[in-house]
């Protein structure tokens, strides 16, 4: 109820009525009326009508922090999907001819399928030599199909080579539009390991340019300091503003798993390369060189 004060501050004055008084002079008319000076500042009494009396209540200033942080976590789910979608379409699109290039497994399987090819090219030709043997082509294989087997033989052995150049060649146009969409520069592998979590969403990525188109980055920031909860309706924007942050988080999740789903899909399709050439010549195999090419 008290607080010492140092030197040279105002002093609290008893006078003989008792009532306190502060400053410098009144030190000095307190010991000529004979009061006593005490280095003491007395705290005032409180006033009971003053207690009773209701204060008002600011719904802004007791729901803006929480509001605050529950749109805070809603924006950190944002950031996830938005760095998910980023390198999802740098490692699946961009540079995803680099990878596969310097991926194993993928050269070792195709070889292993190219043999497997091979082998039903070599019986086509007995059963084509059979054929015209017993000049019969119940088998359905005549001196018609020798042609498309000596081709598929040919482009069997060259499947590896096609595939990724048919996929390399869609990679490159949808490069070009990734590339202008950042303003003309490309993301490197190098920025993306040594640059931190919020630097990415802040400066680079596609989903840098969804979340400026959106406004995402205005209304998390105009939330973080409070102006978003100024006017009377601020439990709906709030809560509208956390339904934008989930639509535009489960948007981005979405493209990151389709491009990823692609990538899978494509690997596959070039391991089984060689089936799918193969079955340009063997009939027994259209169907799944149909499934191929489709």
């Amino acid at each position: 109820h008290a607080q010492p004060v140092s030197d040279g501050a105002a002093y609290a004055t008893q006078t003989g009525a008792g009532t306190p008084d502060i400053g410098g002079t009144a030190v000095e008319n307190a010991l000529q009326q004979g009061g006593t000076v005490s280095p003491y500042i007395a705290a005032p009494a409180p006033d009971p009508s003053a207690e009773r009396t209701p204060k008002p209540y600011a719904p802004d200033d007791a729901f803006n922090g929480v509001m605050a942080k529950i749109m805070s976590l809603f924006a950190w789910l944002l950031g996830v999907a938005a760095i998910t979608l980023d390198y999802a379409v740098h490692y699946t699109v961009v540079t995803m001819g680099d990878y596969v290039k310097n991926l194993a497994a993928v050269g070792v399987t195709w070889r292993i399928m190219r043999d497997i090819g091979n082998i039903i090219i070599i019986f086509g030709f007995l059963a084509i030599g059979i054929s015209i043997i017993l000049n019969t082509e119940r088998l359905g294989y005549g001196k018609k199909m020798l042609p498309m087997l000596l081709v598929a033989a040919v482009f069997l052995n060259f499947s590896l080579f096609i595939s990724e150049a048919v996929i390399d060649t869609g990679n490159l146009f949808a490069t070009q539009f990734y590339t202008q969409i950042k303003g003309g520069a490309l993301t490197t592998s190098s920025y993306l390991s040594n640059t931190s979590f919020l630097q990415q969403i802040e400066n680079e990525g596609i989903s840098n340019k969804i979340m400026s188109q959106l406004g995402l980055a205005v209304i998390y920031g105009s939330a973080r300091d409070g102006k978003v909860f100024a006017g009377a309706n601020f439990l709906f924007i709030g809560f509208m503003s956390m339904i934008l942050f989930i639509i535009a988080a489960f948007v981005m999740f979405s493209l990151a798993f389709m491009l990823i789903a692609r990538f899978v899909v494509l690997l596959l399709l070039i391991i089984i390369a060689p089936i799918g050439f193969a079955g340009l010549a063997v009939p027994k195999l259209a169907g799944a060189a149909n499934k191929w090419w489709s």
